[in-house]
């Protein structure tokens, strides 16, 4: 896996998630590269971790503090988070940038809008 990614520019790979918009779902068995290929994909990232998504006050907290932000926010490991009272308050992409989430089990997000 290294060799084949190694090979392509960040910008490159950075288009490429550019193409499939703004929320981008990487979905796949463990050990396929999903965390690699995104962590790997921006040089800088914001990450939605499970302490953030545990308490509702933490995370509409966090959520107001990035919300103005360019960077994308990666919520890795989906399926270990996904009963987390927190993802509830996320209803949009959670900044101005990529919203990516890597995950083995299909998501449920409730994004009302696209004002976000």
């Amino acid at each position: 896996m290294d060799k084949y990614f190694s090979k392509i520019p960040k910008q490159k790979t950075t288009d490429q998630f550019s193409k499939l918009g703004r929320v981008v779902v990487v979905i796949g068995k463990s050990g396929l590269g999903k965390t690699w290929t995104v962590k790997n994909t921006f040089d800088r990232y914001i990450e939605l971790t499970a302490e953030l998504l545990r308490s509702k006050h933490d995370t509409v907290d966090f959520l107001e503090k990035i919300r103005s932000s360019d960077l994308p926010v990666v919520l890795d490991e989906y399926e270990s988070v996904q009963d987390l009272i927190g993802l509830r308050e996320l209803t949009g992409p959670p900044s101005k940038g990529f919203f990516v989430v890597t995950t083995q089990v299909l998501p449920k997000f409730d994004f009302r809008s696209e004002e976000h």
